[in-house]
């Protein structure tokens, strides 16, 4: 099937409701995270996508986000503490507790109303650690129903290989460097620390029971070398399946981490089952 949001524009404009984008700030605390939120025409509430970037975020995924807004989504996106401008500083564990707080923002009734925000129809995207992230926060939320996961970089399997593959050691820390340059607060060495000492809880292959009840579409690159699929893909759909979960759906693209190559097939995929789940395409 073909999907027109992704290369055609709509063929009536909603001038009463046209399609916009707002800047967001978020509050953590005292300090303030910067976002964006993509607006479809219409007079809602929407259907709302928060999409997670990975670590640091130098891909944003933000033409699956305008896809996704012509297709009918607000899609909200925002900068982790410490990243990209945002304050404070920058941790895995301020990562989840960052997504957490967005989740929370959005679902209050002032701020849903506020942004047209369906909150029945609530999803989580993420990308590599933000895919981590989507799957990790899921659980705590029953509204949150539908997650979507790309080429999810799960920590507790990184931790774990890297205690014990001098190779793998090298690539991660060699990867970890290049990554922690556009961060604030913190370096390879608190990172790495900080994944030790949650190895066990942030081991997506650890959680399948906390995530049977949800409709997970778990999205891989077959060529990946950083999100590798022995490493991560795997485990966490074997934990998924063995806990007899109902609504998981496996989708592997000829493609590497960020999926250069396949960014239409990526956004049919996408696209194809948020249509099979139920939700209404524009």
């Amino acid at each position: 099937m073909e999907y027109n949001s992704i290369c055609k524009d709509p063929d009536i404009r909603d001038t009463d409701h046209p399609s916009g984008v707002m800047n967001i700030i978020l509050h953590q605390g005292h300090e303030r995270l910067h976002g964006i939120i993509y607006t479809p025409q219409g007079a809602g509430p929407h259907p709302t996508i928060l999409l997670l970037h990975g670590f640091p975020g130098y891909e944003k995924n933000l033409d699956l986000a305008q896809i996704l807004r012509r297709a009918g989504f607000n899609v909200i996106q925002f900068h982790y503490r410490g990243s990209w401008g945002s304050e404070g500083d920058y941790s895995f564990a301020n990562v989840l507790s960052d997504v957490s707080m967005a989740v929370r923002y959005f679902t209050e009734k002032e701020n849903a109303e506020k942004y047209n925000v369906d909150t029945s129809r609530m999803i989580l995207i993420g990308h590599s650690l933000g895919g981590f992230a989507a799957l990790m926060t899921a659980p705590h939320y029953h509204h949150l129903r539908h997650v979507i996961s790309i080429a999810c970089y799960n920590l507790g399997a990184v931790t774990r290989n890297y205690g014990k593959d001098e190779k793998f050691k090298d690539k991660t820390r060699e990867m970890f460097e290049e990554c922690t340059v556009p961060l604030k607060g913190t370096g390879v060495y608190d990172l790495v620390e900080e994944m030790k000492v949650h190895q066990e809880v942030w081991d997506i292959a650890n959680h399948g029971e906390e995530l049977r009840e949800k409709h997970i579409l778990l999205i891989s690159g077959e060529e990946d070398d950083i999100s590798e699929l022995e490493i991560h893909h795997k485990p966490i759909a074997l934990s998924l399946k063995n806990s007899g979960a109902g609504n998981l759906r496996e989708v592997l693209l000829p493609d590497g981490h960020s999926f250069h190559d396949t960014r239409i097939k990526l956004a049919h995929t996408i696209l194809e089952w948020l249509e099979k789940e139920g939700f209404r395409l524009s």
